[in-house]
Order: structure tokens, then sequence, then C-alpha cells
């Protein structure tokens, strides 16, 4: 059985999800969403905000619906925020609704693309160390994201060296038909 016709890029903050999702969807032709801008969309406030107004349960708890949601539909490349992949129902349906990619970035690398907005990072600007804490967190997601089906390093790379190595890895393996989707 062929997975769904979606890309469903997760990683880390800083991994270059939502530059290299966009880039890619218009490689694909196929719509482009950012998971915690949607979120934020329909909350009327930012991520960060969410988390210390609302909590971080009720971002969550938003989060699994739009999984569910995303996961019915396809022809999309989908940016999933850092935490989602982390939850195991939300993992099951990303598995099973699409052609997921981990992109891989060292912690060195997320703190050089993130520190510029350490105000929308406030695990982050609370931490004495920003990237000790990088780290920290990498390591404890480590695992959930190894999970992934195709792993692709972003260190010292372009966003469009990335999704160009995605369109080849698409190409090999096949997830679905490229040529029926891209008429």
């Amino acid at each position: 059985m062929k997975t769904p016709a979606n890309v469903i890029l997760i990683g880390f903050m800083g991994s270059g999800k939502t530059r290299v999702a966009g880039l890619l969807s218009r490689k694909l032709g196929f719509q482009f969403l950012d998971m915690d801008r949607l979120i934020e969309e329909k909350e009327r406030m930012p991520v960060a905000d969410i988390f210390r107004v609302k909590g971080e349960d009720f971002f969550r708890s938003l989060e699994r619906d739009l999984v569910r949601e995303l996961t019915s539909k396809e022809r999309q490349v989908i940016a999933t925020g850092g935490g989602a992949w982390l939850d195991g129902e939300n993992r099951s349906r990303l598995l099973a609704g699409g052609w997921c990619a981990w992109l891989k970035a060292g912690p060195e690398q997320v703190w050089d693309r993130v520190k510029a907005r350490l105000s929308e990072r406030p695990i982050l600007a609370a931490a004495p160390d920003p990237i000790l804490k990088i780290r920290e967190l990498m390591e404890s997601r480590r695992i959930a994201y190894e999970m992934a089906p195709v792993h692709i390093e972003t260190d010292d790379r372009t966003p469009e060296e990335v999704a160009e190595e995605l369109m080849s890895r698409l190409s090999k393996d096949h997830p679905f038909d490229l040529s029926e989707l891209q008429k």
C-alpha cells in the first residue's frame, strides 16, 4: 500500500522545517502548512504566549487535533512543531499520514539559527546556558526522532540544498507517484 501523498517534516527547533517545507511544497505543487503558524492563527497569539497563558497541555491538545485534521488530507508538505512528533498518538498518525523525514541539526547550528529570535523560544530564553539546554532537549528527543524513516542532515546546508535532497529521496523511495502529482 502506498503512503498518502503528504510530506511531513519533523525535527528540533531551528532544523529548517518551515523554510524547507515551503521550498519543497513549491517543487511538488503541494500545499504548504506550518503547524505552529496554524495554531497561532487559530488562537490569535504566538506559540510562546499560548504556552505562557494557556499552558503546554492546552497547546499539545490543539496540536493533536491539528495532526488528526491534516493527516486526513493529501498533497501537503507539513512542517510540524518541534515537539509534535514526541506524542505517540501524533507520531502514529503522522507515520500513517505521509512520508516522514527528520531534519537533523547539531546544537551549535540550532543556536545560530534561533538566537536572533530568542523571545519566541521561552525555554531557551530562560536557560542560563542555552546551548546546554539545546543539547539536553535534543538528547531527550533523539530516540523519538530516530523513528522517522528518513533522516536528512541540515548542518551547513542551505534550505534549497535540503529541499533538493528531499526531492531526490522522494524520487528514489517512491512513497507515492510523483509523476501523477506534478501534472
